[in-house]
């Protein structure tokens, strides 16, 4: 059982919950929130059908979800110990997330994506205990 109702997501996680339609779910169990740069990137999903859209800007504007931003400061403490080829494997809306969590302005959301590279990132940043998996979130 999630320890939060507070959950910040990355890309792949909110395509996967559109494409498992369990996104409205998902806003209803917790208070999701997502990266910025998320916001700007997870735009479709694919199905059988085609593209299908996803409109964050537009839950953001409403309140559905939150759109949290991280600070410059924040984005650089959350990559400087790391060697550039790693940092290079993070994902943007993946390093905005962990940027967000490492600064401490959000204390009581957990990371849930899907990127090894996160969760190993994460982990080196000592945030294990931020990280939910897809699974625990879809069984709580």
């Amino acid at each position: 059982m999630p320890s939060s109702n507070y959950l910040l997501l990355d890309a792949v996680i909110v395509i996967l919950a559109h494409k498992s339609n369990v996104w409205t779910l998902l806003k209803r169990r917790y208070r999701v929130a997502v990266p910025a740069t998320v916001v700007d990137e997870a735009r479709f999903w694919r199905s059988e059908m085609g593209a299908q859209p996803i409109d964050l800007r537009s839950q953001a504007d409403s309140s559905e979800i939150d759109c949290l931003e991280a600070t410059i400061d924040e984005l650089q403490l959350a990559t400087t110990d790391f060697a550039p080829s790693f940092t290079e494997g993070l994902h943007a809306g993946e390093r905005e997330a962990l940027a967000l969590l490492l600064g401490g302005r959000f204390p009581d959301h957990l990371f849930c994506t899907a990127d090894i590279h996160a969760v190993e990132a994460a982990a080196m940043l000592g945030l294990g205990a931020k990280l939910i998996s897809w699974e625990a979130v879809l069984c709580a």
